[in-house]
């Protein structure tokens, strides 16, 4: 591995590590679980409505560990299930008014860290690096 390639490793590790304690740090002045803020800021990222197993699969986690984060950010009226006519074994998932405002907290370094990217890096080499990653 050459030296160039070793330290973009580097460097995509320190900010996947950056990210998750960012979340994590937010997520306990909420009163939440690293999980539960993962699964909020994914749902309120999804373009419609998930079940318990889209969660999983996406965020590699196993569906009884989903199920009660699930649970639990339902009791703090984060999250609202409702059961599917056709399956009444399974939900659809979205956020409440609540939920969606807690989204936008944890998601808020994210818009910060995005502008200051986009204030050193062109549009051009911003699809490049999309590209190679």
């Amino acid at each position: 591995m050459s030296d160039a390639t070793s330290k973009i490793v580097s460097a995509i590790d320190r900010i996947s590590r950056a990210y998750r304690f960012m979340i994590m740090s937010e997520a306990k002045k909420h009163g939440i679980t690293l999980l539960q803020a993962q699964i909020i800021i994914y749902l309120s990222e999804s373009p419609r409505e998930r079940r318990i197993i889209d969660l999983s699969r996406e965020l590699g986690i196993s569906q009884p560990a989903v199920s009660d984060s699930i649970s639990a950010l339902a009791r703090k009226n984060l999250v609202v299930k409702e059961t599917i006519e056709s399956d009444k074994r399974s939900s659809l998932l979205s956020l409440t008014k609540n939920g969606e405002e807690l989204a936008n907290t944890l998601k808020r370094w994210h818009v910060d860290a995005a502008r200051a990217l986009e204030s050193i890096i062109s549009g051009n080499e911003m699809g490049e690096i999309l590209e190679i990653l």
